[in-house]
């Protein structure tokens, strides 16, 4: 849980890195750049730090639900924009999202998120070490905080399209159900990828459109790239959400065809044995009255006639290609 500042004072030659006391000193006469960047405090705490803006209420309020679905909005004198990224700690495909809301405005940006944004830190780092950042303006450094945000989506997609691959030949090869829970797991995380990408798809279409007077046209080829980002990772992540479903519907077919083959080799063996058991059971009855037990070589003829209607039957199921 941080509170971290950034202030760039006109005509310094430093950027000033602190905590809410320059916050404090900004918002006496508001000159300069200020970055406020909010990680994990308490709701109070942050209501507290984002009334000191003036922001609009509902605003506030969006931006400390968890689950809000991307937006922008406009106020005039800022923007909103609600974005999902890539949670900080993401290790390969085992991934979560996180929120991260900013507040844009002329001369400063606040941003807040429950968990670590690796986006973010890496534009604080660049912020925090030269004066050049800040000096870019507020949108620009929003605009590329959002870029970087849609970069980070597409390694975990490439990376999960061989892994389908693999999975598609232990499928066939070695059927297990390890496989078909984590066939499973990709396609529930991919429907919700989707639908992530959809929301931000929609948003910067709409939004890159807009005219804005702090996103001005110098930021159109930037808002054009997260949009054009976004387009692809959303057609990336539908074809993956088929291919999981053909993989668990091929392995559930697959599954139905062994199951099949099983019950039909054991539906042979049972028409077999069945008339065999019928007639052993026939004369193995303990009546004294069975002629057919007086007979020389009774026994050896009914071990010929069973011997010759298990093989009769056998040629049978061959003949009809059960077998």
């Amino acid at each position: 849980m941080t509170i971290r500042t950034l202030l760039l004072e006109p005509q310094a030659t430093e950027v000033q890195v602190g905590d809410t006391a320059l916050l404090e000193r900004w918002l006496q006469d508001r000159r300069g750049t200020l970055w406020l960047d909010l990680g994990g405090e308490e709701p109070e705490v942050e209501e507290r730090l984002l009334s000191r803006f003036e922001f609009d209420e509902l605003s506030i309020q969006d931006a400390q639900r968890e689950r809000h679905p991307p937006k922008v909005e406009d106020f005039e004198r800022y923007i909103v924009i609600i974005l999902r990224g890539v949670d900080g700690e993401a290790d390969g495909l085992d991934f979560k999202t996180l929120q991260l809301t900013m507040f844009v405005g002329e001369d400063f940006l606040v941003t807040r998120h429950a968990r670590r944004s690796s986006s973010l830190d890496h534009y604080w780092d660049l912020g925090a070490g030269t004066t050049e950042w800040l000096t870019w303006g507020s949108a620009y450094i929003a605009t590329q905080i959002a870029v970087r945000m849609a970069n980070r989506y597409l390694p975990v997609l490439l990376n999960l399209e061989p892994r389908l691959e693999v999975l598609e030949e232990e499928m066939f090869e070695r059927p297990s159900d390890a496989v078909m829970a984590e066939l499973t797991s990709y396609k529930t995380d991919l429907r919700r990828l989707r639908r992530v990408f959809m929301y931000h798809e929609k948003m910067f279409g709409e939004f890159r459109q807009s005219r804005s007077a702090l996103f001005g046209e110098e930021l159109r080829h930037d808002l054009n790239d997260v949009f054009e980002n976004y387009e692809r990772l959303h057609s990336l992540s539908t074809m993956l959400y088929e291919t999981a479903g053909d993989l668990i519907d091929g392995y559930i077919s697959t599954a139905s065809h062994r199951l099949n083959n099983t019950m039909r080799i054991l539906t042979v063996i049972t028409a077999i044995f069945v008339p065999l058991s019928f007639l052993a059971g026939l004369y193995g009855m303990n009546f004294e009255n069975i002629p057919e037990l007086r007979v020389h070589n009774g026994y050896f003829v009914l071990l010929a006639f069973m011997g010759t209607l298990a093989a009769t039957l056998l040629a049978l199921f061959r003949w009809q290609k059960w077998l």
